[in-house]
């Protein structure tokens, strides 16, 4: 039970018995006084009761003496009724005397009181009786002899009737006092009773209050130990509430638990006044100005970086307004707009120019933010700003830079689009966009190096510069691409340009005793016929110079159709990506390859093929020249020899196979120095044997880089695998690179062998290719047999292999493998 349950529950009880014993001594005293009330009463009534009875005993002696009073005469008649009256009036009065006493004997309570009472009532009558006696009526008169005896008779018993009544009186008087005495007794009896408890309950009451308070002291001077440690900052001393009963253990529990709620508002109040410490350090140390203000803009605080940048010392700017950094060089308009910000509550951020104190100028990003308190009224504002001067300038420059190619000062693509868009929100009723890309450029840039073709751009910028003076815009846009932005629309002033351009671009330019020549293709579109927007506009020149250079024209206007066979090619490139990360839609076809003696199967040549679900079947001629032009060429041919090789480990497990199939691969491919590293790796994973690959490397790709493609070929032939030339006779390889290539097969092209049972000329072509293979140790097959008469004539031209439509066509791999290898008709290795 609780400290204040016992102080209530005591606190009950001494009131309970203090109202108990009050009102048992009330309940006393008030019976006491009752009954003395009551005897009271009694006695009062007998006394009144004795008063009368006395008073009328008087008044019958009297009467009773007057009666019988000596007379010298006779009595008259009118004496005798007064006697009548006399008499009449003493019977009444014993008559209430009778009946006095009868009710005195009634309230009579002790026996000795009724004694009394009777003896009274005997006396009564005795001298009642006397009285009756001396009464006369028939005497005239009574002598004086005869009234003295009378009266002594009547006073005798009168005297004795009377001296018994006061008995009864005194009796009555003793018990009135004795009462009394009672009374007096008891009251003080009652008092002492009632004193005592009271002094009892004052006793309990101030030891309990001695214990509580003695407690309390104990508790509090446990509460000020643990208010002291906490003063003092330690946190690690709980206050003791271990049975602890009721309010005081509560009160102890909820001090410990505001204990470990002020511990760890106290750290979370250090951490919070480490960090305000460490802000305020990190803002008077941070390299940006900071600066506050109360609500009516008067600077209150300044950090160290406002001195260092603006000359002006915190004790200078304090109480004063941040109008003392103005120049009247920021336009009004931005202060507008700052106050508009501030008064809405919102964060405003701006450049401002600023004097310093010195005159300076400075222009610096300012953020100014509206500090608020909890209720979210604001009551001043804080400046972070940075001083951007030299960053503006540095920004102006790079700007330059950014809007200048460095290396020949002409604008470059990002000020061309810069102007093309100006042009373009100016509203220009016209205007011609010319795309110029330098033709054999790249080669000239490879083969002689970058600081030759750089001088080569040099000199080609300051040429175009000085034929364009009239020009809206001469700009350098990628590595040999430039753009003009002529004003010029009628066509024949574009053709006079383009007539110019190509005269001034085919002019030799002579470096390090070198004479290098170079034309161009030049693509034109027109504003508004062929775009509306800077991309449209530049992106469809482009095309028109695609077209220039592909159909080697001097210059291309754009028009609808070339945009369509670009979409095609760009919508070709994306899906072919796709093609060959998913292999979704790729095959490889496989095409026999047969021996002209004997008509048995030596080989077989790989040929990709491609079903793309939007663009259907797509022509391999169509597909790879796309895979050459965007780089995906090494990737598509990685792709072939992955599942050529596949396919070969799979023939293992089928049949016996010993035949080579033949895998075309570029001349990038070719000259790729991580190739031949990687066929290596490649056939070592899928254990193929090296002999049954053979690499089909075009006379064209042979001769595009020579020497890279001799070292390659060197590593390829050292690991085991065969190399042949593919349509030998379309490219223009010398005989010495022939030989030193060591290939293994010389392929003939199709373009000699269709008409060759027709053509003298393509037979004696033939016959020499055939010669020239087998004098360089090389076997030569012919490609695109179609019927019997041009097997019959390579036959007797004494060719070894032949492929084509008349033996069979490519074929998939499945049904390659099924008609070839599993029905025993085992390929042959020559």
């Amino acid at each position: 039970m609780g400290f204040a349950k016992w102080l209530w529950l005591y606190s009950c009880i001494v009131i309970i018995l203090i109202t108990a014993i009050s009102i048992i001594s009330w309940n006393g005293l008030s019976s006491l006084y009752n009954s003395i009330y009551d005897q009271s009463d009694i006695q009062n009534n007998k006394a009144i009761k004795i008063t009368k009875i006395s008073q009328l005993l008087n008044e019958n002696y009297s009467l009773a003496i007057s009666l019988n009073q000596p007379s010298q005469q006779r009595v008259l008649p009118y004496d005798l009724v007064e006697n009548k009256n006399i008499i009449s009036k003493i019977k009444r009065n014993i008559n209430e005397i009778t009946r006095s006493t009868e009710s005195l004997l009634k309230i009579s309570q002790n026996e000795v009181e009724i004694n009394l009472i009777n003896e009274f009532q005997k006396r009564r009558k005795e001298w009642l009786k006397i009285l009756l006696l001396s009464q006369r009526q028939d005497k005239a008169h009574i002598t004086d002899n005869e009234f003295g005896i009378l009266q002594d008779n009547i006073r005798k018993n009168a005297t004795a009737t009377v001296e018994s009544l006061y008995r009864i009186r005194e009796l009555n008087d003793n018990k009135a006092a004795e009462l009394l005495l009672q009374v007096d007794k008891n009251y003080k009896n009652t008092l002492i009773t009632l004193s005592t408890a009271i002094l009892i309950c004052i006793i309990a009451a101030s030891l309990f209050s001695i214990s509580t308070i003695n407690y309390i002291r104990t508790v509090v001077k446990r509460v000020i130990r643990f208010a002291e440690t906490m003063s003092y900052g330690d946190w690690s001393n709980p206050i003791n509430n271990i049975n602890e009963p009721g309010e005081i253990g509560i009160l102890l529990t909820h001090l410990e638990q505001m204990r470990g709620r002020l511990h760890s508002l106290f750290t979370q109040n250090k951490q919070v006044e480490n960090k305000a410490t460490k802000l305020l350090l990190a803002v008077n140390q941070s390299n940006s100005t900071v600066l506050m203000t109360d609500l009516s803009t008067k600077i209150i605080y300044v950090n160290e970086a406002f001195t260092q940048t603006t000359g002006y010392k915190a004790e200078e700017v304090i109480g004063r307004t941040p109008k003392i950094l103005q120049s009247n060089k920021t336009p009004e308009e931005v202060y507008k707009d700052l106050w508009k910000n501030l008064r809405q509550g919102i964060t405003w951020t701006g450049e401002l120019i600023n004097r310093c104190k010195d005159g300076t100028l400075i222009t610096e990003v300012v953020k100014i933010s509206p500090i608020k308190n909890i209720s979210g009224e604001t009551e001043g504002y804080m400046a972070v700003k940075d001083n951007i001067t030299e960053l503006k300038k540095a920004h102006q420059h790079i700007e330059k830079m950014a809007y200048s190619d460095a290396l020949t000062d002409l604008p470059n693509r990002h000020r061309f689009i810069r102007e093309l868009k100006t042009l373009l929100n100016k509203g220009n009723n016209s205007f011609s966009i010319l795309f110029i890309d330098l033709n054999n450029f790249k080669q000239i840039n490879d083969s002689k190096g970058h600081n030759v073709g750089d001088s080569i751009l040099k000199t080609i910028s300051q040429r175009l510069s000085d034929c364009c003076k009239n020009q809206f815009l001469l700009a350098r846009v990628g590595g040999d691409e430039f753009v003009i932005i002529s004003l010029f629309i009628e066509e024949f002033m574009i053709k006079r340009l383009v007539n110019n351009l190509h005269r001034t671009l085919s002019m030799p330019i002579y470096i390090d005793d070198y004479q290098y020549i170079l034309g161009a293709s030049i693509g034109i579109s027109n504003f508004p016929e062929h775009g509306k927007t800077s991309q449209d506009i530049l992106r469809r020149a482009d095309i028109a110079m695609y077209q220039s250079k592909i159909k080697n024209l001097p210059y291309c206007i754009y028009n609808k159709e070339m945009e369509s066979q670009i979409q095609r090619e760009l919508l070709i490139l994306q899906r072919f990506e796709l093609a060959l990360s998913t292999s979704e839609g790729l095959n490889i076809h496989l095409q026999p390859q047969f021996s002209l003696k004997d008509k048995a199967l030596i080989g077989a040549e790989v040929l990709l093929r491609w079903h793309d679900n939007i663009l259907g079947n797509v022509s391999p001629g169509e597909f790879i020249k796309i895979a050459e032009n965007s780089g995906l060429i090494f990737k598509l041919d990685k792709w072939v020899i992955e599942h050529t090789l596949d396919y070969l480990s799979e023939c293992r497990s089928v049949a016996i196979f010993s035949g080579r199939i033949a895998i075309n691969i570029s001349s990038q491919t070719l000259e790729n120095p991580i190739f031949s590293s990687w066929m290596k790796n490649r056939i070592k994973n899928t254990k193929v044997d090296s002999k049954y690959i053979e690499l089909e490397i075009t006379e064209t790709g042979l001769m595009n880089d020579p020497d890279k493609a001799l070292q390659n070929i060197i590593k390829l032939k050292s690991f085991g695998i065969s190399v042949s030339i593919d349509d030998f006779g379309t490219g223009y390889s010398s005989l010495a690179y022939l030989r030193r290539f060591n290939a293994d097969k010389l392929k003939i092209d199709k373009s000699f062998i269709d008409h060759i049972h027709t053509s003298k000329t393509d037979q004696s072509i033939v016959l020499a290719t055939i010669d020239l293979a087998h004098s360089l140790g090389m076997k030569a097959l012919a490609e695109g047999i179609e019927n019997e008469d041009q097997e019959q004539i390579l036959v007797e031209l004494g060719c070894d292999f032949a492929q084509g439509y008349y033996y069979a066509k490519p074929m998939p791999k499945k049904e390659f493998t099924d008609h070839y290898l599993i029905n025993n008709e085992i390929i042959h290795t020559q």
